[in-house]
């Protein structure tokens, strides 16, 4: 999939236009908002599951419109705050050049996926928003980041692999990432805070 130069993807600021989705396996609750006690969630921008040899280039913008729902108390949102992209168990996926910018929630979630590549691309918050991560690696394997700059408001890296007894239970490690010759300003790179199924990394 090809995002030009120019080219801007502006996400909706309505919540009514997003489709509700079930909590991971391997965490059981939602992390935000009353859907911590309905299990349930908003389905994230870019979405896909079991999707396989996709590339995602170009020098085009995705701007999740993140002011929206940061300024909102989280426990007045029916479900949790949707991610920019999320994919579940996918293959082969290359995310590179493009520029994200103001997600809702978490920036770029893999969950269950292998074989991950991620580069050459930038990934933007105001320092004042809330969790928003810039690439979480959720129970997946074999992931390549490098050459990217990432300044956003919580993580700027989070390796994850789910949440409490959930994730021990699913018992999913994220394993083999490798993040190199990247910028990192404001937050951290972190392990967890949902790591319950294991975690194995290398950092140059």
């Amino acid at each position: 999939m090809n995002f030009p130069k120019g080219c801007e993807i502006i996400a909706s600021a309505n919540e009514d236009d997003y489709q509700i989705m079930p909590t991971l396996p391997s965490y059981c609750i939602a992390r935000d908002g009353l859907a911590a006690s309905k299990d349930a969630l908003y389905r994230s921008v870019f979405y896909g599951e079991y999707v396989e040899n996709v590339v995602f280039t170009g020098e085009g913008l995705i701007n999740g419109e993140g002011e929206n729902w940061w300024t909102r108390n989280s426990q007045n949102l029916k479900f949790e705050r949707p991610r920019l992209f999320q994919c579940l168990f996918c293959k082969n996926f290359k995310i590179e050049k493009l520029t994200w910018k103001n997600s809702p929630f978490w920036t770029i979630h893999f969950v269950y996926s292998e074989n991950i590549e991620i580069a050459d691309v930038a990934i933007l918050a105001e320092h004042e928003s809330r969790n928003t991560d810039g690439i979480d690696i959720d129970s997946s394997s074999n992931v390549h980041i490098h050459d990217v700059f990432i300044d956003v408001g919580d993580d700027v890296i989070a390796l994850k692999s789910g949440f409490d007894f959930c994730g021990r239970e699913f018992g999913m490690p994220t394993k083999n990432v490798l993040v190199e010759n990247s910028v990192f300003i404001n937050e951290n790179f972190a392990i967890g805070s949902e790591m319950s199924g294991g975690v194995q990394f290398r950092l140059h």
